[in-house]
């Protein structure tokens, strides 16, 4: 699905862009979830870092109200700015993990990330999934 398909004039449906950026973050969601850069001495100096990776040990861990207690972790850390939990809070959203899915937020936390001037690969990452959501939710309109 790239310039060569909109060169020769056979642009993908805006159904097949969706479906193509869903299965990539299911393919993807444990790397996706782990904070960027994480080890001990990056959260002894950054404690959005140490929030992050105690997200991480919650989700890996389960049990009752894993999710929720990460989501609260992810807010923590994004109250500094972390692009990399304002991602994962909109992917909460987006998938509900943790929380109730809300199209809405989760497009709001991408944004918020999408505009994070801290973190370029995160920054194209949110980009590409508030795409991807809004094609979503096109493709489920029609």
């Amino acid at each position: 699905m790239g310039g060569l398909a909109l060169l020769a004039g056979c642009a993908p449906r805006p159904q097949d862009i969706a479906a193509h950026w869903a299965a990539r973050r299911a393919a993807t969601r444990r790397q996706l979830l782990q904070p960027a850069h994480a080890s001990a001495s990056a959260a002894r100096e950054d404690p959005a870092v140490r929030d992050l990776m105690e997200a991480q040990q919650e989700l890996l861990a389960g049990g009752e109200g894993a999710g929720t207690r990460a989501v609260a972790l992810y807010r923590r850390a994004a109250a500094r700015r972390n692009a990399t939990a304002e991602y994962n809070l909109g992917f909460c959203y987006e998938t509900g993990l943790g929380v109730p899915v809300d199209a809405d937020e989760a497009a709001s936390w991408y944004r918020k990330a999408g505009a994070n001037p801290r973190d370029a690969g995160v920054r194209k990452l949110a980009t590409a999934s508030l795409t991807a959501l809004a094609q979503t939710a096109d493709a489920e309109d029609r």
